[in-house]
């Protein structure tokens, strides 16, 4: 049986090899390249297993040394190194 090409999704897309997953392992945060014109930055996926969505982060500048889930604040730890005004640390939610 050959798939149904109407309904295949591509994702061209560069992930980076870091990731985060929440204490119950039902949601996951993926780092996604967005390097238009040679600029390093990424957005933070959010993909939820339970609620069967995703979400994007708004674009970050730099490159992501790190990314950790913190289940006490519900919010991303990241630290962005290469941005213009310095190497940084970020915490938020998506």
């Amino acid at each position: 049986m050959k798939p149904d090409k109407s309904k295949l999704i591509v994702l061209k897309k560069l992930f980076q090899d870091k990731c985060a997953v929440t204490e119950d392992g039902q949601t996951c945060f993926v780092i996604v390249w967005e390097t238009e014109n040679n600029q390093p930055a990424f957005k933070v996926w959010r993909v939820s297993n339970s609620e069967k969505n995703f979400t994007v982060s708004r674009k970050i500048t730099g490159c992501c040394n790190e990314i950790r889930y913190l289940p006490e604040t519900d919010e991303l730890f990241l630290e962005v190194w290469g941005h213009p005004k310095g190497n940084r640390i970020e915490k938020f939610r998506i």
